[in-house]
């Protein structure tokens, strides 16, 4: 990784980055409700098409809901659905937070997340007791892949970050904790770190929100 004298922009993925998540908690709560093979359905690194349709926007939350319970031949109620859905968010960090509103003093930031309609409000709600009303506070610019119609690793959706926020990829240091994104990124001269299990955004920057 270069050094933060040459990084001017920063990328944040958000699940697992940001956002503290364990897909495990919804693969099992679906297993709760009786969706066993729940994890064959859908997994961090494979998910199913329509996953990725409810991702991009393609599907509504009802949509999603109805074609979910065609593919599981189970005719569970809404609420079920989306309390299994959303089992795998869990909290955010206070030091996160707090060195988030920092790093944005010092670099250009955008948030860029594979995301859905059913877990926005959720992570949303989580950041009012910081006093946040809505993730994209944290960034000068976020990307929500339902809200653009286009999610990682498509390169139009790096292209169409890029010229968006008119950002100079060979300065900008993108930060996922998936690494199959990254290569894509990578194709446009964009500096990339691989966010590993167990890392921190305190590992990555001073306490005054400099890149180490």
């Amino acid at each position: 990784m270069p050094s933060h004298k040459h990084i001017q922009y920063i990328i944040f993925d958000l699940g697992a980055v940001v956002l503290n998540i364990d897909f495990s908690l919804t693969i099992n709560a679906f297993k709760n409700i009786g969706i066993k093979d729940f994890d064959n359905i859908f997994t961090q690194a494979r998910q199913d098409e329509f996953f990725d349709y409810f991702e991009s926007g393609k599907l509504s939350p009802e949509q999603f809901r109805d074609k979910l319970r065609k593919l599981t031949d189970i005719n569970l109620q809404d609420k079920a659905i989306d309390d299994a859905w959303n089992a795998m968010i869990i909290d955010f960090d206070k030091d996160n937070i707090d060195l988030l509103k920092k790093v944005k003093l010092n670099y250009f930031t955008c948030l860029l997340s594979n995301t859905n309609a059913i877990h926005e409000p959720v992570y949303n709600s989580l950041l009012l007791p910081y006093g946040i009303n809505h993730i994209s506070e944290l960034f000068h610019k976020a990307y929500l892949s339902h809200k653009i119609g286009m999610r990682k690793p498509e390169e139009r959706i790096f292209s169409y970050v890029i010229n968006d926020s008119k950002l100079i990829p060979q300065k900008t240091l993108y930060i996922d904790d998936t690494d199959y994104y990254l290569p894509v990124a990578e194709r446009f001269g964009i500096n990339t770190l691989h966010f590993s299990k167990g890392m921190r955004l305190t590992d990555l920057f001073s306490k005054e929100g400099y890149l180490f």
